[in-house]
């Protein structure tokens, strides 16, 4: 029977819909498989990152896998995500799906998902994650410095080229989710591209609470730097009323040989070893000693007045603050540059580090573990108990 006016085009309309809603779902197919490449490609290129990241730091440093690096590594696809959630404003559905993901695998960070998504668009500032991570024209991040460091102490780029172009697809990809005509990444990853390219040239110049764990700077080079906030302590402060610049000298000289053969001292090697690592120990110093690592180790095991003296000046103990930190701390006061104390104290951690991660190369079984980082805690804790 011949379809009247009236059915066919409702036949019509009927068949429409249909081929409207096959190709909907078609696109709609095409969209979710597409989010899921996403998802995955986000997960495998943050997964690559760590894995060149860890592996370049593994090599410049024997001994030390920096926190910086090891938190750094999780907050970089966090620092992707957040440049693309600051553009828009918002997080789209699709990114809320993923950044659940994200932060159920991620337990262990110092903030929720509500307080990054809320950071990121606007709220209040994520202090800590931008002191790891953050890299601009302005300011670079300790995961940075730490990375560009080991580049430079391995005297190879390219893994930075990998970092950047993990980090620009996960903008790339991330930026899509939920919003397939984003413009927002490209802006995004030049301005990211600059910064680091900015940055890389001036990573040796590290603010002076950074720890220098892969021993990129020379030991040497360092200890002129102690050596210059020791005098700028003792020039801005009163304590030549008290002691002389001969004495001042000295203390410093001290301190150094103190701390070096103490440190040594803690490696797990027979006494004749930790005696031949002392002497190579204070050679790096490139510094002229009043006695030598051998003469003040027997000096301090043997308890003779001399050993007592070493002691009274440079130990720290609960029961005991040696007279120079004593001097160290009331010259910061004095100078109203108690920050000053604190840099002393981490240039004197990088410079044990470097010996730590010189000897674990100079010898088969140095018995280090950590050993720099064990004796400069301690220190720390103990200045800090008599400072209460």
């Amino acid at each position: 029977m011949a379809l009247g006016l009236g059915d066919a085009l409702t036949f019509a309309a009927v068949l429409s819909i249909r081929d409207y809603q096959q190709e909907k779902r078609k696109r709609l197919f095409k969209v979710q498989s597409f989010y899921q490449d996403c998802y995955n490609e986000i997960s495998s290129q943050a997964t690559k990152a760590f894995e060149i990241v860890s592996a370049s730091v593994e090599r410049a440093s024997k001994c030390y896998m920096p926190d910086e690096i090891l938190k750094g590594s999780t907050y970089l696809p966090l620092y992707a995500f957040g440049h693309v959630l600051t553009q828009q404003g918002r997080a789209t559905p699709e990114q809320k799906k993923l950044l659940g993901i994200f932060f159920n695998n991620f337990s262990s960070l110092q903030f929720s998902q509500a307080e990054y998504v809320q950071s990121m668009c606007g709220g209040s500032s994520l202090k800590e994650f931008y002191d790891v991570i953050e890299v601009t024209q302005q300011k670079v991040g300790k995961f940075w410095l730490t990375f560009f460091r080991a580049l430079y102490k391995c005297g190879t780029q390219k893994e930075l080229q990998d970092v950047v172009d993990c980090f620009t697809t996960m903008v790339i990809r991330f930026s899509k989710l939920g919003n397939l005509d984003s413009k927002v990444a490209m802006p995004i990853c030049e301005r990211f591209i600059s910064a680091v390219n900015y940055q890389i040239t001036a990573c040796l110049e590290a603010p002076p609470d950074f720890v220098d764990w892969l021993s990129a700077v020379p030991i040497t080079t360092h200890i002129e730097n102690l050596k210059e906030v020791y005098n700028g302590l003792v020039r801005d402060s009163e304590i030549r009323d008290s002691i002389d610049n001969d004495s001042l000298e000295l203390m410093f000289n001290g301190v150094l040989l103190s701390s070096v053969c103490d440190f040594v001292l803690l490696s797990k090697q027979a006494a004749n070893i930790k005696l031949k690592m002392a002497d190579e120990a204070l050679r790096l110093t490139e510094r002229q000693y009043t006695v030598d690592a051998e003469a003040f180790i027997l000096s301090k095991a043997n308890n003779t007045g001399e050993g007592i003296e070493w002691t009274k000046i440079y130990s720290c103990s609960k029961q005991h603050l040696g007279t120079f930190w004593s001097v160290l701390q009331i010259m910061s006061v004095q100078a109203n540059r108690e920050s000053d104390c604190s840099n002393f104290l981490t240039i004197l951690f990088s410079i044990l580090v470097g010996i730590e991660n010189h000897l674990c190369q100079q010898f088969e079984f140095s018995g280090f573990d950590h050993t720099a980082k064990q004796y400069m805690l301690h220190l720390l804790e103990m200045l800090q108990l008599h400072n209460a």
